[in-house]
């Protein structure tokens, strides 16, 4: 049986290979330290949580979401049974899940989730904390998905605002947040335009032409206003 400094020489090769671009040899890695954490330590311990949530995010940044889903929903029981609710590492594995039921089409689940990450956050560390104000802008980015581009922007610039105050403005994240706010501007202007459109045309049924600009679930929620 392979003793605890080998797992985790096991996983820091994981993490290697991933950071590596080599996907294969990275979840080879990632498996063979988790069944070994699970045998050595066992299921909730840190060092197995941990490996289920790296194993987590790899899988989603794979895009292969549902056994993303899996393990991330199995590292936060553990980590809510053990570390409690507000435990910061309880709170990342969060909002992980919430960014990936937004990537998964969830927006309501995404929001509730990144909403509770962001909460937490400020409670343990302070509105002006790095994991703050990330999660403020991952949930700037549900609303931005939802099409409530006015709290999408309220959140990014609450976002931005500490980024600049603590890297400046040149720094890849205030550069990331500043692109992310003209994009809803440019898609709350796409949607305020269509709208004013169909509002001075007869009231029609929506027979699936599409709409330039928007993408097809912004489509069906633009259709969706006009018929309600």
């Amino acid at each position: 049986m392979e003793n605890t400094s080998v797992l985790d020489a096991i996983f820091d090769l994981a993490s290697l290979y991933e950071s590596n671009h080599d996907p294969n040899a990275a979840e080879e890695m990632y498996k063979r330290a988790l069944e070994g954490r699970k045998k050595v330590v066992g299921l909730e311990h840190p060092s197995t949580l941990d490996t289920l949530h790296s194993l987590g995010t790899f899988y989603a940044d794979q895009s292969r979401l549902a056994e993303a889903e899996e393990m991330l929903h199995c590292a936060l029981q553990g980590y809510e049974r053990t570390v409690g609710i507000e435990h910061s590492t309880t709170l990342a594995v969060v909002q992980d899940l919430g960014i990936l039921y937004r990537f998964q089409g969830k927006l309501s689940d995404a929001e509730e989730m990144v909403q509770r990450s962001l909460e937490g956050f400020e409670k343990s560390y302070g509105s002006d904390h790095d994991s703050t104000l990330k999660a403020a802008y991952n949930l700037g980015a549900v609303y931005q998905d939802q099409c409530s581009f006015e709290k999408a922007e309220e959140m990014y610039r609450r976002a931005l605002i500490g980024f600049e105050l603590a890297w400046g403005c040149s720094h890849p994240f205030s550069r990331r947040v500043q692109t992310s706010i003209k994009e809803t501007r440019e898609r709350h202007s796409v949607l305020y335009n269509h709208l004013l459109f169909y509002m001075n045309q007869p009231r029609v049924r929506y027979h699936g032409h599409g709409i330039s600009g928007l993408e097809g679930k912004e489509q069906m929620r633009l259709v969706t206003t006009i018929l309600n």
